[in-house]
């Protein structure tokens, strides 16, 4: 009896993919060029200010943090950065904070000293803090037919579970709470206090802020 060949999988050859077949149709004037142009130039603009956008982000930052690390200073969050030909971006540094690691924002500190040559604390900048959640599905429960239907009942006794609750405590008591890290309040004044502006630039990579750019043109436009 005859045996199947065992082959490889690399024996197996793809079949090449067929282009899609699409209908071409002419049109007067230069509008294609133009628009693929003009796609051309939008691409190449992009990857420079990708390239570009990090450097002017970390130069007025560190100009931000250098203004507002001087004691008794007015602190500011925009900066206008000048270069040769005299064209000018504006940096905003806000307040806003973005998304940490709790361990990577653990470690940062772990051993760091304040200016006050203290050791400094973790738990001073940044710490988990619950966050109340209502989950309206408990309400609901399955009929006879498997369908997810209100139940009035089951409301009912939640809500008077709360209510006994949120009236010995003189609160609205959620039904769950997770956490979550997040800053301490005073923490975008205190760091200009406890650190210098080399390490709380080194403060945006672990507990990164927003931060914007904003071409600015003169009356004139930029040359």
């Amino acid at each position: 009896m005859a045996k199947l060949k065992d082959i490889s999988v690399l024996e197996i050859a793809k079949p090449k993919k067929k282009g899609k077949e699409v209908a071409t149709t002419a049109l007067e004037g230069d509008m294609v060029r133009r628009y693929n142009e003009a796609a051309d130039q939008i691409a190449t603009a992009l990857a420079v200010q990708k390239e570009l956008a990090p450097l002017l982000i970390d130069a007025g930052c560190q100009y931000v943090f250098e203004t507002n690390c001087v004691p008794g200073a007015k602190p500011i969050n925009s900066v206008n950065l000048v270069d040769d030909s005299l064209s000018t971006v504006m940096v905003t540094w806000t307040r806003k904070p973005k998304a940490m690691d709790a361990e990577a924002v653990e470690a940062f500190f772990e051993g760091r000293q304040t200016l006050a040559k203290k050791l400094a604390n973790v738990n001073d900048y940044a710490a988990f803090v619950p966050v109340a959640a209502f989950d309206a599905k408990v309400f609901m429960v399955l009929d006879t037919k498997g369908k997810p239907k209100f139940s009035q009942a089951r409301y009912d006794a939640f809500n008077t579970a709360m209510l006994q609750v949120a009236e010995q405590f003189e609160v609205t008591n959620p039904l769950s709470c997770s956490k979550v890290f997040a800053i301490q309040p005073d923490f975008q004044e205190r760091r200009f206090e406890d650190f210098d502006a080399d390490t709380n630039m080194d403060l945006m990579e672990v507990m990164p802020t927003s931060v914007s750019l904003e071409s600015v043109r003169s009356q004139e436009g930029d040359a």
